[in-house]
């Protein structure tokens, strides 16, 4: 007690020389430039193929099987997790897509709509999310972005 409340109390002193603490700031993330148009690269062509796609995430969650086509260079470029696995992932004929690729199986416990959003921020650099208000979703998300160490303004949406 006599450290701090008497006048000349050496912590009180020290605590008056101290800064006083600002709260973060936080910086959106920066869009990527639209002369870039990596997401055009998401959309299937005129023959229903997403054009040089080499990875395929397949999404199992609910009784329910979903297989998103990408691009290992550009979710590997933002994710050490997915680089790890992506270039030790073997290359295989997938038929059905009309690409050879890899083939990752996201985490059961998240659902296609929020990998489609993952995948879709890892594009364009903006996050939508039309699940903000649904708590099982954002706990999703979350679990996506600790499990595969995805981009902090994913995570800072998160709960």
């Amino acid at each position: 007690k006599v450290l701090i409340c008497s006048k000349e109390a050496p912590l009180r002193f020290l605590m008056q020389k101290l800064p006083v603490p600002v709260p973060p700031s936080f910086s959106s993330a920066e869009r990527i430039p639209e002369h870039v148009a990596v997401s055009a690269l998401l959309s299937p062509d005129a023959s229903g193929r997403v054009p040089f796609a080499d990875v395929a995430f397949d999404v199992s969650a609910e009784d329910s099987f979903s297989r998103f086509l990408a691009h290992r260079v550009v979710v590997a470029s933002q994710s050490s997790v997915l680089l790890q696995e992506l270039v030790s992932a073997p290359m295989q004929d997938l038929p059905q897509e009309g690409i050879r690729g890899c083939v990752f199986q996201v985490d059961r416990r998240i659902s296609k709509e929020v990998w489609r959003n993952v995948l879709q921020f890892l594009y364009t650099g903006v996050v939508h999310c039309p699940f903000a208000k649904d708590p099982a979703k954002m706990v999703e998300l979350l679990r996506a972005c600790a499990l595969y160490k995805l981009p902090k303004p994913l995570l800072d949406l998160a709960p």
